[in-house]
């Protein structure tokens, strides 16, 4: 049991280490109740004050959806440069990506292939892949970058005789099970596969 500065008293024992880490949890939540920023809100905050990131339509030029504004599916300029300096770390030659929206991810990751490296992006839906493909030539990557429309679970298996470094798996969340399935022999050991909100 603790106690913090309202002398609430907590039993922590059952949670895991994992969930501690969590934004939502009540020592998190704790810390923010007095105040009408959220903890997710005041982390992005110094995230963004200390790491120097721009938000993306600063940094590249976008052309958005009008049928969902960016701000609602879009990732933040902090979890973009992470998977930036992910694949310069890794340096993979080849990047799978599924789900594109306008192209923001793909844009990142594919700035930061090394020289040849291509990225493959599935996208579902036709309006957004054409929006990104159109995002990603206006940023001169059109050369690196393939956005294959279609539903992930159909075009999947028309790439099972290619080979990927890396997959970036960002789409339907209910569906990761099922891309997970179907990516795990197109990524050799010592590739790299990363899940977004999960």
């Amino acid at each position: 049991m603790t106690n913090n500065k309202h002398n609430v008293a907590h039993d922590w024992s059952d949670i895991t280490y994992d969930q501690k880490l969590m934004p939502s949890q009540p020592f998190f939540s704790e810390l923010f109740q007095d105040t009408d920023v959220t903890f997710e809100q005041a982390m992005m905050q110094a995230a963004l004050k200390t790491g120097g990131d721009k938000i993306p339509a600063e940094k590249y030029d976008l052309e958005f959806s009008p049928d969902m504004p960016v701000q609602l599916m879009g990732s933040n300029p902090t979890a973009l440069s992470f998977l930036q300096s992910l694949v310069l770390l890794h340096k993979p030659q080849t990047i799978l990506e599924i789900g594109t929206f306008i192209g923001l991810s793909a844009i990142y990751m594919a700035s930061a292939l090394p020289e040849g490296g291509k990225l493959t992006s599935l996208e579902k839906y036709d309006s957004f892949a054409e929006i990104a493909r159109g995002n990603i030539a206006r940023n001169g990557l059109g050369g690196r970058v393939e956005v294959i429309a279609g539903d992930a679970s159909k075009t999947l298996p028309e790439l099972q005789d290619r080979r990927f470094d890396m997959a970036f798996v960002d789409g339907h969340k209910e569906a990761y099970a099922d891309y997970l399935d179907l990516i795990d022999p197109l990524v050799p050991v010592g590739g790299l596969i990363i899940t977004d909100d999960i």
